[in-house]
């Protein structure tokens, strides 16, 4: 703030969830590989305070889940508190969430980091460690003030913090709030995992507690929170990096810049930084009737138009639709396995088998025309029953893959199957 007078800079991130499970389901890797990605969402965390550091902000602003209390590594830990030291006088200000949720032996009590023989947290560092909310002065400059409260636990919180007042210092002309919890209207896909809200508060309710900014954690996806007038509120930054095809896209950290507008009020501006090298994304391809060079390129033009990038990123990919029996989708797939990072793919396509004409002599005419009248009366029996539609539906796996086994000497399972 001594660089420019009337300016504040500061960089937030959080939910970065260090040495989380990353499970199988959510990030198709082999083991070896999942360590690999927990080894760069550390250095995610660690390039955070780099560009802190080189953007010489003001503070560092961390609203909950800087990792998850039951996986966490000391080895961990002792990264996570030495980069915060080389930060110097800058502050970094810490209110734990639900999955780092503070706690007696939690590794933001110093007195378990000696009980372990790790560092204990430096003096720029403060830590909320009450469930009430408090407020604690910039150490560097008496009119910047931040507030915040620690969670106890990681169970869904029915509580409205903002329902009532919360302090604010009211000697300060910039007031900070960091709060861990559900806002109402948020859209993100990890909405629907959520078993019920926490913490919730609404728009309203955040700009009535009247803060210059609000730095804001719990949820994945980054999202700014705008008043009535369209000034912003506060913000989501949404997961450091991506753990999971849950997260897609870009992740982000915020830099964000406090300033006197032309009427003299305080006002925020936020630059998302994307510092993952990696990037999760997701696509649906549909690969009918295309030749192996048009899939090729149809498949790699799906995956650009959503943000992916060669060699780096982690591709899940859908296939559909019924590809020409000339064709080789496996080929495909393998070739794209050489162009990005990773790719896992669920396969629902056929081959176009029904698209010719059989000769009604042959042994392959008498069995299409065979399972063809099997799934029509299927069909029939019941209407649009779960149980005759699964009859129907298993009637034509056996007539595509009764038609591999004639045509290809090899059956290729589908991945609904």
């Amino acid at each position: 703030m001594g660089k420019e007078s009337g300016q504040f800079k500061f960089l937030q991130f959080s939910d970065v969830h260090l040495d989380s499970r990353l499970s199988f389901l959510k990030l198709p890797l082999s083991i070896t590989e999942r360590q690999q990605r927990r080894r760069e969402i550390l250095e995610v965390f660690l390039l955070a305070l780099e560009v802190a550091r080189s953007e010489r902000v003001d503070a560092v602003l961390i609203p909950g889940d800087l990792w998850h209390n039951d996986t966490i590594k000391g080895s961990t830990i002792a990264r996570i508190i030495n980069g915060c030291a080389e930060l110097g006088h800058v502050p970094v200000i810490i209110a734990p969430g639900d999955r780092d949720c503070y706690t007696s032996d939690s590794f933001y009590n110093d007195n378990i980091l000696r009980l372990y023989g790790l560092p204990t947290w430096p003096a720029n560092v403060h830590v909320f460690k009450t469930t009430d909310f408090s407020t604690v002065k910039h150490p560097l400059y008496p009119h910047v003030a931040f507030t915040g409260r620690a969670l106890y636990d990681t169970a869904p919180q029915s509580d409205h913090p903002l329902a009532n007042p919360i302090p604010r210092d009211l000697d300060a002309s910039i007031n900070l709030l960091l709060l861990c919890g559900s806002i109402e209207g948020y859209t993100g896909v990890d909405k629907a995992n959520e078993a019920a809200p926490y913490s919730p508060f609404t728009a309203e309710e955040l700009e009535e507690a009247q803060f210059t900014y609000a730095a804001l954690g719990h949820y994945q996806d980054y999202t700014e929170v705008l008043s009535g007038a369209g000034d912003i509120l506060g913000a989501y930054s949404g997961s450091l990096a991506g753990r999971g095809f849950d997260e897609l896209g870009p992740r982000f950290a915020l830099l964000g810049t406090i300033q006197n507008n032309e009427f003299g009020a305080w006002q925020c501006n936020i630059e998302p930084l994307e510092l993952d090298r990696r990037r999760m994304v997701m696509v649906s391809t549909d690969i009918s009737g295309l030749t192996g060079e048009q899939m090729l390129e149809e498949i790699t033009m799906s995956i650009a138009d959503q943000g992916g990038r060669i060699e780096s990123d982690l591709v899940f990919l859908q296939l559909e639709g019924n590809y020409r029996i000339d064709t080789n989708p496996t080929e495909i797939i393998d070739e794209l396995h050489y162009r990005y990072y990773n790719v896992a793919v669920m396969d629902y396509t056929r081959p176009d088998y029904l698209s010719e004409t059989f000769d009604e002599r042959t042994t392959e005419a008498k069995f299409v025309d065979s399972l063809l009248t099997m799934k029509k009366n299927a069909e029939n029996v019941g209407g649009e029953s779960d149980t005759t539609m699964a009859d129907a539906n298993l009637i034509e796996d056996a007539l595509y893959y009764g038609l591999d086994a004639l045509r290809r000497k090899r059956v290729t399972v589908r991945d609904v199957d």
